[in-house]
């Protein structure tokens, strides 16, 4: 190939490479503005679950807020919805799952009603601890099963594990987002988890232990 073709040639190669660099820059600067509106919903408070369904239906015409209601969440995620963690939420109601005399067929009794997930606190007086009471699905045969709650000077933790925490309320809040030794995650009784005020928390805990009422159904009703 003679030097003159060479020489033709190269201001072509290059002026498609600046080409190149000035389309990917358009594509950078395309990509920032479409990440605008999800960094806007960040910093006015919303979850990115949310702020991603914001952005994933503004071209349907759907709010956002109806996206919210229609949107089937856990009770980890109602309580971050509404600015009540779950930890909040089991300081306040704790005077209904914590019922530390409770016997197991009292606690059975309670939760035999209640769908897999929902659980009690109680001291079990065969092993002289705490115990965690949760309810199982019917297909697992029995409808409870219990884990016994390892307590230290300074920490707790349920026995097989291998994570501790400063305290129970601590313990029982990371076991509803995270099973680890259990065979699902727990889960508040509707009534907490949709609570949106600590007010209505309060007035929640106040019943007590007969929140489960003669008909422990009507916790979840």
């Amino acid at each position: 190939m003679s030097s003159w073709t060479m020489g033709t040639r190269s201001p072509d190669k290059r002026g498609s490479f600046f080409k190149l660099i000035d389309t990917i820059a358009s594509e950078i600067g395309e990509l920032k503005q479409e990440m605008v509106p999800t960094d806007v919903s960040l910093d006015n408070g919303l979850e990115p679950t949310e702020a991603h369904s914001m952005v994933r239906h503004k071209d349907d015409g759907c709010s956002q807020e109806k996206d919210v209601k229609t949107c089937p969440r856990d009770s980890g995620y109602d309580s971050l919805s509404s600015r009540l963690s779950i930890l909040d939420r089991l300081l306040h109601t704790h005077s209904i799952w914590l019922q530390l005399n409770l016997s197991e067929e009292e606690a059975a009794e309670v939760l035999q009603s209640q769908p897999p997930g929902i659980f009690l606190v109680r001291k079990s007086t065969k092993m002289q601890k705490k115990v965690l009471s949760l309810r199982l699905p019917c297909e697992l045969g029995a409808p409870l099963k219990e884990f016994a709650i390892k307590e230290s000077t300074y920490t707790f933790s349920l026995e097989g594990s291998g994570i501790s925490f400063a305290d129970l309320f601590r313990l029982i809040a990371f076991y509803c987002i995270s099973r680890d030794v259990l065979p699902f995650t727990l889960k508040l009784p509707y009534a907490i988890s949709t609570a949106k005020t600590e007010a209505q928390l309060e007035e929640l805990a106040q019943l007590g232990l007969s929140k489960w009422g003669p008909r422990p159904r009507c916790l979840l009703k």
